[in-house]
C-alpha cells in the first residue's frame, strides 16, 4: 500500500515538474523543443499571438 502511494506521488510530482517547465519555456518564447530547420512553423516561431 505504501509503495503505491509513493509511486503515485512520484508520478504526480514529475508531471507537475514537466508542466511547470513547459510553461516557463512558453513564457520565454520557446514553443517546442525540436530543431527549427525542418519545422513547418519556423516563420512564426518565437512570436506570441
Amino acid at each position: 500500500m505504501l509503495a503505491t502511494i509513493v509511486i503515485g506521488v512520484a508520478i504526480v510530482a514529475y508531471a507537475g515538474w514537466v508542466s511547470y517547465r513547459k510553461y516557463k519555456q512558453y513564457k520565454a518564447g520557446q514553443f517546442c523543443s525540436c530543431g527549427c530547420s525542418g519545422c513547418s512553423s519556423k516563420s512564426s516561431c518565437g512570436k506570441k499571438e
